[in-house]
């Protein structure tokens, strides 16, 4: 390779000057309340529950945190990320009187991001009860540590690289003055009910003469009796469990009244199907 080709050696200067811009995310208080609500989707009641000094949950340092009465209070980067991992755990079940711990390792875990620049995920944290009840337990599993740590059947999975970086990305948004990304996984889709007389795909409901659902076959009465003995009840057009069965459903008379309902209701229906599928093809 020509030397005259070769990059000239950085100086120390620009380095520093590199790093110190990547942390600015992290290190400016820029952030008011309402971008940490934005960011956490939590109330601000709730966040000042999280980063109350006498409660202890969040260790935030700094006056810009506490300015007193009649100024603006602001946040770093990486406090906001502190207080969202709070968040996040928290409504996982995990005890809020561990919180600083938590958010400890994940502000020690931000800062050697920024520093290192790094916009991959490679770090985990596992946290769970200990055997003894009163501790908690905090494993660091990732890139650097391949081997599966011993780990109890349940525990709480922070991905906390991705919460870092999808946090990073949410709060340059909000400095660029842009709406910021929500990261929320889309919504599972709705559970339907085959049974119920909503979707009725086993062709078992149908309406009396008053509008009314009952199972085909049988009158209203009779459907009532047959839901109570299979511990369930409708609500509207939903077919609703109850497995809170009351005493009642033991009866034998009760048990005996289902399997004669039921077989009733199952040649009505089988008439249904037969019927349905006689039915030409129109598609």
């Amino acid at each position: 390779m020509d030397k005259s080709e070769s990059p000239e050696p950085r100086s120390l200067h620009d380095v520093y000057a590199e790093v110190k811009e990547r942390a600015a995310i992290w290190e400016t208080p820029q952030f008011t309340l309402a971008d940490v609500s934005l960011v956490t989707r939590a109330t601000p009641k709730a966040i000042e529950h999280f980063i109350n000094p006498a409660r202890d949950l969040v260790r935030l340092r700094g006056s810009h945190v506490n300015p007193g009465s009649g100024k603006r209070r602001l946040f770093t980067g990486v406090q906001v990320v502190m207080i969202k991992a709070a968040f996040v755990v928290s409504s996982l079940g995990f005890p809020q009187r561990w919180s600083p711990t938590l958010t400890q390792l994940i502000e020690r875990r931000t800062d050697l991001m920024s520093m290192m620049n790094a916009e991959t995920e490679e770090q985990v944290l596992i946290t769970y009860p200990a055997e003894e009840g009163n501790d908690w337990i905090f494993t660091i599993w990732g890139s650097s540590n391949l081997e599966r740590p011993q780990i109890p059947t349940g525990f709480i999975f922070l991905e906390m690289d991705r919460l870092i970086l999808e946090t990073k990305k949410q709060l340059e948004a909000i400095v660029s003055g842009v709406e910021p990304p929500s990261f929320r996984p889309p919504e599972p889709p709705k559970f339907e009910n085959p049974y119920s007389p909503k979707v009725n795909f086993f062709k078992a409901w149908s309406k009396d003469e008053l509008g009314r659902w009952v199972y085909v076959g049988l009158n209203h009465e009779e459907t009532l009796i047959l839901l109570k003995s299979q511990d369930s009840h409708l609500e509207g057009d939903e077919l609703v469990i109850d497995f809170n069965p009351a005493e009642e459903f033991y009866d034998p008379e009760l048990r005996r009244l289902r399997v004669e309902l039921r077989k009733k209701h199952e040649q009505a229906r089988a008439e249904v199907l037969a019927a349905f599928y006689r039915q030409p093809d129109t598609s």
